[in-house]
């Protein structure tokens, strides 16, 4: 999936469960030392230990992708951790509101699911670019879905957001191409994994 990683440093969000986990390991694997954000401290542990298992360096911050803020304080203490940050994987993801019924009229799922999938993971894309800019050298990963392009099997507010990260991941992608900064999304298909909110 990966190429060769070493000494490389890959910033994954939402990092501790499910999809992020899957990645935080096989980039592990790879070579990558890795830095985990996530909102739950049991999960960077654990999540941790695997990688440590693994005999990589590992960092990790709780981090909350809804709270600005707290997107700004962990991306410095990431990088005051390990140096510098190569590779970003934006991951951390919702569908809904928690405590969401599933229908797409709710304006807090709306809300939510916006706050989250969008404006979360352009505040980690926009707090560790910098760093990337002055290195004239990254990569970006967005973590976007196949509801962006087949949304009758999901609610519309998750597949909105997940188009959106298509069109945000393409405009970036052209504008810091000649800097040397590489920018692509993935669609995910659902495997049933808890989804998380945090970066």
């Amino acid at each position: 999936m990966f190429a060769d990683l070493n000494e490389k440093v890959a910033l994954i969000t939402g990092g501790g469960q499910g999809l992020g986990l899957g990645i935080v390991l096989k980039m592990a694997e790879q070579g990558a030392d890795i830095a985990i954000a996530d909102l739950s401290d049991e999960n960077l542990r654990q999540a941790a230990d695997q990688v440590e298992g693994m005999g990589r360096k590992v960092y990790t911050v709780k981090m909350d992708v809804t709270d600005k803020g707290s997107v700004t304080a962990g991306v410095n203490d990431l990088t005051s951790q390990a140096g510098q940050i190569d590779i970003l994987v934006n991951n951390a993801g919702v569908a809904g509101a928690p405590g969401s019924t599933g229908t797409s009229f709710r304006d807090v799922d709306w809300d939510f699911t916006w706050k989250v999938n969008v404006k979360g993971l352009v505040d980690v894309t926009e707090a560790v670019l910098p760093q990337m800019r002055q290195r004239k050298a990254g990569k970006i990963i967005n973590i976007s879905s196949v509801a962006a392009k087949a949304a009758k099997y999901i609610t519309a507010y998750y597949a909105t957001t997940k188009m959106s990260v298509v069109a945000y991941t393409q405009a970036l992608a052209r504008e810091f191409a000649a800097e040397n900064i590489n920018v692509n999304a993935i669609a995910q298909v659902g495997f049933g994994l808890n989804f998380i909110r945090i970066g």
